[in-house]
């Protein structure tokens, strides 16, 4: 697989726009499966290790309703455990998540709870903070087309998908960063009516996941894209 490392920004808004006409063709669906994927979302880790699972299964829909199959309503949750390396990516996923949570319970305990502190050890929290900050950000970044990446290719394995996956996030940083931007504002918008947007805005999040998947890594003339 090959990185399209220059993406262009106008994809930052085709992206959502692309995603929400595809929810209009199946949003009962996607509706259903992003309530669960929220659900879990809220549990401490049991969410970390069920988002790359959610990732995955969000895409495998999103290319049905792109190819025209029908979906029925087994369909939403069918194979959501399958893939091997899905699986691994979640544990992963939950051990990154382990980390930070320890690394925070270290912070408050160490250098915040103990009351008055001085500069040197303020320096050394900020700095710690930091650094666990810079690890949750690059883990994600390789955590977020990861799924996406094991599906489509059963032979890459789960840390050179990681790799990929970050490599094609730092190449493309502006237009993903431009992306994060409107997907704020997006969120904003959906909460106002009383957070009822939100059944429709994470899903389309989600489905736009699968999208960027396909602008960010350069296949082969006629190679369709295989989330399963």
């Amino acid at each position: 697989m090959d990185i399209n490392k220059n993406v262009e920004l106008k994809y930052s808004f085709e992206w959502i726009k692309v995603s929400f006409n595809l929810f209009r063709q199946s949003p009962f669906h996607f509706i259903v499966l992003g309530i669960a994927a929220t659900l879990f979302g809220l549990v401490p880790l049991l969410g970390s290790f069920m988002s790359p699972l959610f990732t995955a299964k969000f895409a495998n829909l999103t290319a049905m309703v792109e190819e025209k199959i029908q979906i029925q309503f087994s369909s939403v949750f069918h194979k959501l455990f399958a893939n091997k390396s899905v699986i691994k990516l979640g544990l992963l996923n939950l051990i990154f998540a382990a980390i930070i949570l320890l690394a925070k319970f270290f912070i408050e305990k160490t250098f915040i709870s103990g009351g008055a502190a001085d500069i040197t050890s303020i320096l050394v929290a900020v700095l710690v903070m930091l650094l666990f900050c810079t690890f949750g950000i690059l883990s994600q970044m390789a955590m977020w087309l990861s799924p996406l990446i094991c599906a489509d290719n059963p032979e890459i394995k789960v840390f050179a998908a990681m790799l990929l996956s970050l490599k094609a996030s730092l190449y493309n940083i502006v237009t993903l960063f431009l992306y994060g931007v409107l997907g704020a504002i997006f969120t904003v918008i959906s909460l106002i009516p009383l957070g009822l947007g939100l059944l429709i805005w994470l899903p389309i999040a989600n489905i736009t996941v699968y999208f960027i998947y396909k602008s960010v890594f350069i296949r082969a003339e006629g190679v369709k894209y295989r989330i399963d």
